[in-house]
């Protein structure tokens, strides 16, 4: 699917003549401008201060990032509210079911890591939680529910494998059963998103996901001062995707190394898709929402 879209979609769009498409597409089902795309565009200026404002008013890449990160945050991680797609969204609908089931069995994959950790009493919990290769055979279990015949069957296996994680970061000493129990109930709790972790671990995924996109888009203006030098051959490549590898550092940095791999792919997915919308529908009408809505704070 990569291969394709990289190949043969993205190459094609990104001509002038695969932009008019699109845009013929949009003028035949929607309005222009979109009426709901309108609605999130305020909604997302909404807490911006006089400050971000003047950014945005006056740099087409703050225009362009406002309109990635505001996919990312109000849309892609947005799971309080009930979801309304802005219509220059709509044809990116099975992405964004996809995307977030790598980022939902991350946010649960990484959780019961954590709690392993815990179980072990470990005290570097974060340097453990750092390397991708530590998690891989409770990953594989998590991948594997289809094997099983019933919910129950799954949760038991994947309550084993975290009890032999915990065992293993517990120097292979068994666990007390009093902590044993704990476990198993807390490896229930993440899998039925019950877990106090898991929106932990969502706002962390999130906060990468903007922060790459935001490094891609702006280069060292968009990094902390720590991370300024180089960072922009770094993280993005001349197509406008993300590079995995400093991708992959991002998400191991912050306890998410078991799924480092998959979430910097999702994070450079999510990120094409926010920068085609906006390359693709910012001259026909999304610069001009952007703007009127700019000048009218209260709109």
């Amino acid at each position: 699917e990569d291969f394709y879209i990289n190949q043969v979609v993205t190459p094609k769009l990104q001509s002038g003549e695969g932009y008019e498409m699109e845009r013929s597409f949009f003028r035949e089902r929607f309005p222009v401008p979109p009426p709901i795309t309108r609605q999130w565009v305020e909604r997302i200026l909404s807490d911006a201060d006089p400050q971000e404002r003047d950014s945005i008013q006056n740099d087409a890449n703050e225009r362009r990032l406002l309109v990635i990160s505001g996919w990312i945050k109000s849309i892609l991680f947005e799971t309080e509210k009930e979801l309304v797609l802005p219509e220059i969204f709509m044809l990116d609908l099975e992405a964004l079911r996809e995307i977030r089931k790598v980022t939902r069995a991350a946010a649960a994959g990484c959780a019961l890591g954590w709690h392993a950790c815990q179980a072990a009493r470990r005290s570097s919990t974060d340097t453990v939680l750092q390397r991708e290769q530590e998690g891989a055979s409770l990953v594989e279990t998590m991948n594997n529910s289809g094997r099983h015949t019933s919910l129950e069957a799954y949760e038991e296996s994947v309550e084993d494998s975290v009890l032999v994680l915990a065992q293993k970061w517990n120097d292979d000493r068994p666990l007390e059963p009093s902590t044993v129990e704990s476990l198993r109930g807390q490896t229930r709790a993440v899998l039925r998103g019950e877990d106090a972790v898991l929106k932990l671990l969502d706002g962390r995924m999130k906060d990468i996901f903007v922060k790459l996109s935001r490094i891609a888009v702006l280069g060292n203006h968009g990094a902390p001062t720590s991370m300024q030098t180089g960072v922009t051959a770094s993280i993005s490549s001349t197509n406008g995707a993300l590079r995995t590898d400093f991708s992959r550092q991002e998400f191991c940095k912050s306890g998410l190394a078991f799924y480092a791999q998959v979430l910097a792919s999702a994070a450079n997915r999510a990120f094409k898709i926010g920068n085609l919308a906006y390359a693709i529908y910012a001259d026909l009408f999304l610069d001009a929402m952007v703007l009127d809505t700019v000048l009218v704070p209260d709109a």
